[in-house]
């Protein structure tokens, strides 16, 4: 894959489930442009960081935001660079920005150019749904989205499907997979059945990427 655009939030804790909410509606659209995918990783921090290994050149977090300052529902649309995020320790759960760099930085990788789609929320809740003015801001969201997509696809290589690209991409998936279940058996014991989990998951995305590449 090239662009990634990652939804991260938990929609069992009310506006949290913002994230969610935007990729369940564009992949309601239709499918997305090519080279580009739309996924909602919830809380699996360590599916994305196996994503991200595999080989993103583009990664757009949607997330919700602390209000620190800001009106509820309020939408902002930045680029973060590595100086931008402050890594925390190897989480299986967490899925801030910081503790997606810091599970991708555990695991040997660096983190793509990266954007943050996001919305503020006053608070989360126990609750599924979300609050009037966080959810009027889907649809701005899902227009940066799709904004933010067509400004970064002219800027990307064409992919190279000769036989050896096709090959090397194959063999990258493999080394993922291998990769995957090193680090799974370095985990701690608590986090070794959600490594595994994302480790399969990985595998299955980074092999049908390829053989998609390739046709």
């Amino acid at each position: 894959m090239s662009i990634l655009v990652a939804g991260i939030g938990n929609l069992f804790l009310g506006d949290d489930g913002f994230a969610p909410e935007v990729i369940r509606r564009l992949n309601a659209e239709g499918p997305p442009p090519d080279r580009v995918r739309y996924y909602d990783y919830g809380i699996r921090g360590v599916h994305l960081a196996y994503d991200i290994l595999y080989g993103v050149d583009r990664l757009i977090i949607v997330d919700a935001l602390p209000l620190d300052g800001g009106t509820p529902g309020e939408l902002v649309v930045l680029e973060v660079g590595p100086g931008d995020i402050e890594p925390v320790g190897f989480d299986a759960h967490a899925m801030s920005p910081g503790a997606v760099l810091g599970n991708v930085e555990r695991l040997g990788g660096e983190m793509p150019r990266t954007y943050v789609i996001g919305v503020r929320v006053d608070g989360v809740v126990e609750e599924i749904g979300l609050t009037p003015r966080v959810e009027a801001a889907v649809p701005a969201a899902m227009a940066a989205v799709r904004t933010l997509v067509d400004r970064i696809l002219p800027e990307l290589p064409p992919v190279d499907n000769s036989e050896e690209a096709v090959a090397a991409r194959t063999e990258a998936a493999r080394a993922a997979f291998l990769k995957a279940v090193t680090a799974q058996s370095a985990a701690p014991a608590a986090d070794k059945a959600a490594t595994a989990q994302a480790a399969t998951a990985q595998a299955a995305t980074a092999q049908a990427t390829a053989e998609s590449e390739g046709s």
